[in-house]
């Protein structure tokens, strides 16, 4: 039998930066239904069952996506405006957690299981040139395209690439010029088994989410969450059960990325 090619890296988690990490790492732990783990070097990682998220003291807002590798390579720092976390590990990158301290696999004992979100579904990045984009994450990074795909409807072209279980989704106006502006990195998805018990729980707590709607994938219900996340755009999914099941199938855009209607 063949043996399978290994990918390079995988994603490991996303950072955001707060005024006050402890605070923020409260609010999280709210949101998220998870109970973080504290960093030697300071911040706090909640890791969920696909990715994790880390926070740090620095600018409020996502700050940095990170990936595991298992090689000696040297990887680049930033990818036209967002910066970029290196975690080594011994054996393949795509199916090790990040090397961490002892616990912080996660414990998620604030809330039940069905009503916690479980994974990061999806990481939202305005870009204004998609096919820098693809240069650089698929041909550069060795990341799956999974989707480049224009919706003149609502005047984008989107561009998906996955690894480990997330979607890195690149978001562009059609008609926008390609400058070569800076990406930047605008929106957190998170999935959940159960968003009308989610909501609940959240609204319970005194967040602001917006009543749960259809996706625009067939089968996906959504919410927006509009408080507790310190500014990040943040929406909430629930997958249909074919792509619950493990199928590469997006949200049409609009539910897909964080805060649309």
């Amino acid at each position: 039998m063949p043996s399978m090619e290994i990918p390079a890296i995988a994603f490991d988690h996303v950072r955001i930066g707060a005024a006050d990490p402890a605070a923020a790492a409260r609010d999280w732990s709210v949101v998220l239904g998870a109970t973080p783990v504290e960093r030697p070097g300071g911040g706090f990682r909640f890791q969920l069952d696909r990715g994790a998220l880390e926070i740090g003291a620095g600018n409020p807002g996502p700050q940095a996506l990170g990936f595991r590798h298992g090689g000696p390579d040297a990887w680049p720092s930033e990818l036209h405006g967002v910066a970029l976390e290196w975690v080594a590990v011994v054996g393949a990158p795509a199916t090790r957690p990040a090397e961490s301290p002892a616990g912080s696999e996660g414990v998620h004992d604030v809330a039940t299981a069905r009503d916690r979100v479980h994974a990061i579904d999806h990481v939202v990045v305005r870009t204004s040139d998609p096919a820098r984009a693809i240069a650089s994450w698929r041909d550069g990074l060795g990341l799956r395209l999974a989707l480049d795909r224009s919706f003149p409807g609502r005047g984008l072209r989107m561009v998906f690439f996955r690894s480990a279980g997330v979607t890195l989704e690149f978001v562009a106006p059609i008609d926008g010029a390609e400058s070569g502006g800076r990406d930047v990195i605008d929106g957190l998805a998170w999935q959940v088994h159960d968003l009308d018990a989610c909501r609940a729980r959240l609204v319970a707590a005194g967040l602001d989410a917006s009543p749960v709607r259809d996706g625009f994938k067939a089968g996906t219900r959504v919410a927006t969450l509009r408080s507790g996340t310190g500014g990040v755009p943040t929406l909430l999914i629930q997958p249909s059960p074919r792509t619950a099941a493990g199928a590469d199938a997006p949200t049409r855009p609009g539910s897909s990325v964080p805060g649309g209607a």
